[in-house]
């Protein structure tokens, strides 16, 4: 959940723990490699979020710009792959206009 701290959010909130959802409330002021490390790391497969350009962006920025680590190392050409997993380890997501993909 990335929502503001409004009426909404706290019926999203129940509503999750009625349901027995797992879910994961994210601060506003949260970066987007922080936004998609969570969503790589709780393995998220829905999103919520307000429809307004400094919530949604952001999400939309974690979600497009960023990939988990693991995939990341199996798409990179040219460069090893034990030197991927040295540099990103302890990553959950890697930025795809970092090298070696810019």
């Amino acid at each position: 959940l990335h929502l503001p701290t409004c009426f909404e959010h706290v019926v999203w909130v129940e509503a999750c723990k009625r349901l027995g959802v797992i879910y994961c409330c994210c601060a506003p002021g949260m970066p987007p490699e922080q936004i998609a490390d969570r969503v790589a790391v709780v393995e998220a497969s829905l999103i919520i979020t307000a429809a307004h350009p400094e919530w949604s962006g952001k999400v939309h920025s974690a979600l497009n710009e960023f990939i988990p680590a693991n995939i990341a190392i199996g798409l990179a050409t040219g460069v090893s792959h034990e030197h991927l997993e040295e540099r990103w380890r302890g990553r959950a997501t890697v930025c795809i206009h970092d090298p070696p993909f810019f």
